[in-house]
Order: structure tokens, then sequence, then C-alpha cells
């Protein structure tokens, strides 16, 4: 417990000196220097190397390793139309265990054996997933901002000790969803809705957690549709069929599980439903109002069940109003990180890892608005976010009958919803009252040379 604790202390005391000292002027800089490939070399580098370390050194959470070894076997070996099929556990949609039979073609070339080569070799697509959303976070900041400063935004991301416990330790494929989410509310946010459905399709076929921001991009179609542009039916009928052929697309691949193409897709449609229905309790692990009040793997109740869900659509509708009520160019990412966060804070069934892809929202906003607020905001629910998943990876794996509901667990509950409670109040504040002269700084950067000629390009 001490060195979670002494990382999570550490990490905080690191992020703010890093705003103090270089970022907060950093992002003021509007001047264009050439770009210098070295920093995000150097940052993508460290990543990969503490990924590796904390892969090989750590087996990562026995059920979960155990569960992704013996499936990428049956994959490789019986094939997608057996896989669904057969009497097995099997709670993950189809699009990871594409992956798996990847995976289960490496283990069986290499004949390799449980120790720390199968170890990385399971956790190699989050590892993966997790450069990938660094790339995309500098290829993205680099738009607004210099190229070391885009590379310290993407250090602050495959560094995140919350990303790598997950990915790295724990061995879970949290990122790989994370990385479809944040693209389709990117999308969404650069009104270029196709990549979006298919990026959301993508997501939704890792695990059906994705459904969280379907109502950003639905947001995102109504001020698109509705308010920014005289409403046309042809462009309403575009978008319909556009999202229809994502869906399309997700029925295309479920089609070989099953020994007919209509039984693959009914087949997968069960799982979902399956899956949906599994875990009937107020929380399992997620440090939320529920395990605040002691109820932490609680068998799920007909009140539990009303207030919970009810709370899920209030959630919902809260964040359609930041979203529609604001002018911040960041609202499409607050608008997801609300839904992802307080539908984790306040829904029933959410396991300690739902909210992940929400931490990366909030990069996101940081790079559209680069305000101190918003720095701590992703430095607060990262730190949070790392000590609940080392907290049941490490401790709580050691004895679930003893620590499944501690002091810990309703103190870092208790914790966590100060923490969103007072995100909200910030929200209310610069996102409901943002006035479009409040500009985001480095909206626009500039090179030397056309500075020194007076104009811009």
């Amino acid at each position: 417990m001490s060195s979670i604790i002494f990382i999570a202390v550490f990490t905080a005391l690191l992020g703010g000196a890093l705003w103090k000292l270089y970022l907060q002027d950093a992002v003021k800089n509007t001047v264009k220097q050439p770009e210098n490939k070295i920093f995000i070399i150097a940052a993508l580098a460290a990543g990969l190397i503490a990924h590796i370390i904390c892969a090989v050194a750590y087996k990562g959470h026995s059920t979960d390793m155990g569960c992704f070894s013996g499936w990428s076997d049956r994959i490789y070996k019986d094939g997608f139309a057996a896989f669904y099929a057969s009497d097995g556990f099997h709670d993950y949609p189809p699009g990871y265990v594409y992956i798996m039979w990847v995976l289960g073609a490496f283990k069986h070339i290499f004949k390799l054996q449980d120790g720390a080569s199968l170890w990385l070799l399971l956790k190699t697509p989050a590892i993966i997933a997790d450069l990938v959303m660094g790339w995309l976070v500098y290829k993205i900041a680099l738009k607004k901002f210099n190229c070391d400063v885009a590379s310290v935004f993407a250090a602050i991301v495959v560094l995140n000790p919350a990303l790598i416990v997950d990915s790295a330790s724990w061995g879970q494929i949290d990122s790989i969803l994370a990385l479809f989410c944040v693209l389709a509310v990117y999308f969404t946010a650069e009104r270029k809705f196709i990549p979006a459905y298919f990026a959301f399709a993508a997501g939704v076929l890792i695990k059906p957690q994705a459904a969280f921001f379907a109502p950003v991009i639905i947001f995102g179609l109504i001020d698109e549709l509705f308010i920014k542009e005289k409403f046309s039916f042809d462009r309403l009928l575009k978008q319909v069929g556009w999202a229809a052929a994502a869906v399309a697309a997700m029925f295309i691949l479920f089609m070989p599980f099953g020994d007919t193409p209509i039984n693959g897709i009914r087949l997968i449609l069960d799982q979902y439903i399956k899956t949906l229905g599994e875990y009937p309790y107020m929380t399992i692990n997620a440090f939320n109002i529920y395990a605040a009040a002691g109820n932490n793997w609680e068998k799920l109740n007909g009140m539990a069940s009303w207030f919970g869900y009810g709370m899920m659509i209030m959630v919902v509708l809260y964040a359609a109003y930041v979203f529609f009520k604001s002018k911040n160019p960041s609202r499409h990412y607050i608008a997801a990180f609300i839904i992802s966060f307080g539908i984790y804070i306040f829904g029933v069934k959410m396991h300690e890892r739902y909210a992940f892809p929400g931490i990366f929202m909030l990069v996101f906003a940081l790079i559209t608005m680069p305000t101190l607020k918003n720095f701590m905001m992703y430095g607060l629910f990262s730190v949070i976010s790392f000590f609940q998943f080392a907290w049941v990876l490490f401790i709580y794996n050691q004895d679930i009958n003893k620590y499944y509901r501690t002091v810990t667990v309703i103190n870092t509950s208790l914790i966590t919803i100060a923490i969103f409670v007072m995100s909200v109040c910030f929200i209310q504040k610069e996102y409901v009252g943002y006035r479009e002269e409040h500009e985001p700084l480095s909206k626009t950067i500039v090179s030397k040379t056309t500075v020194s000629k007076g104009r811009t390009s």
C-alpha cells in the first residue's frame, strides 16, 4: 500500500511542478519552431520502456490473463465458429477475439509457455494502443503547439501511471477501447462524422462500454444538422446511411462466429445481451457512491436498479446541457468526460476500470483549452484512477473476502466523488459560463519568418 501511495503522491507533485515550471508558459508560445522529432521519439521510447519493464515484472491479473491465454489458444485452434458456441466462459465481444487469434498464432509458433515472454505477448496489443494514443495526442497537439510542448502532452499520456498499471501490469485492454472512443469523439468534434461512426463501431466491437459515448456523437449531430446550419433532409439521410454502414460493418464481422452468417450475427447479439446482464451488483470494485456507502459487491435490488439507471439518464442529460449551453471549444471532450465518470460514480454494475476512457477525454480537453484547471482535472483523475487500479490489482486480489469493504474503499470512494463534484463546479463556471471572448491559449501559431514580416500565414 505504501508504494501505491508514494507513486500517487509523487505523480501529483511531479505534475504540479511540470505545469508550474514549464507548461503554463510554454503553451502561451505562439511562435512556430521547426519540428524536431527527437522529442516525440524520446517520449514514446520512455513510455515503451516503462511498459515493457512492468509487463515482464508482473504477470498481471490472474483471472484476466488466464482468460486471454486460454481464449487465444481456443480461437486459434478451434476457429471463430466454435468460440462462442462452446460451453466455456467468454464475456468479450468479437473485436478483441480477432486480435486474440493473432496472439494465439504467435503463442503457437513460438511455443510460449507461462512466463515473461507470454505475459509480454498478451499485453502487447494494449501497449501498442497506449503508444498510438501518445502519438495521436502528439499529432493533434502539434497543430497548436511546438513539438516540445506536443511531446510533453504525449509523455503525460504514455507515462501516466494509471495507463501503465492497467495495460502493462494488469494486462487489461481498456487502452484499445479508449483509443477508439477518443477517436469517435475527436472526429465528432472535427465534424467528421463518417470516421466517427466507424471508430465508435470499432469501440463497441472491443467492449460494450463504448456505448457510453454514443450521446456525444448524437449531440454533435444535432448541433451539425439543426443548429450550425439550416436543416437539410438530404444531409440527415446521408448521416443515417453512413451510420447504418458502420452497423453493417459490425454485422459482417459477426458472421464468422456462427456455422452460418445469420447464426454468427445471432450468437454475437446474444453475447452482448448476456454480457450486459452479468455482474448484477451495485458496484464491482468501482469506487463510487455505492462503495462509499459500504455496498461494494452488494447484490443489486429493485430500488438500487431504478436509482442507478435513473442517475445514468440524469448524467447524460447534464452532459447534454453542458454541451449545448457552452461555446467552449473543448465541450465535446468535457461532455464525454461527464458521461464517463458520471456514469461510473452514479451508475450501477460498474467495474473499477469503466471510467478509463474518460481520463483521455480530459487530455484532449487540455490540448484544446490548456488551462490550469483542465490540467488539474486530468492529473487528479489520473492519480485517483491509478490508486484504484493498483489497489484492486495488488491489494484486493490478495484476499478478496478481506479487502472488498475496507475503510480504504470507502475513503477513496468519497475522495473520487469529491473530485468529481469539484470538477462539475469548475465545468459550470468555465464551460457553461464560457464566453467566446475567452479564446483558448495558443489558438493560432505563427512562424518566426511571418512574424518578422508583420503578417500571419
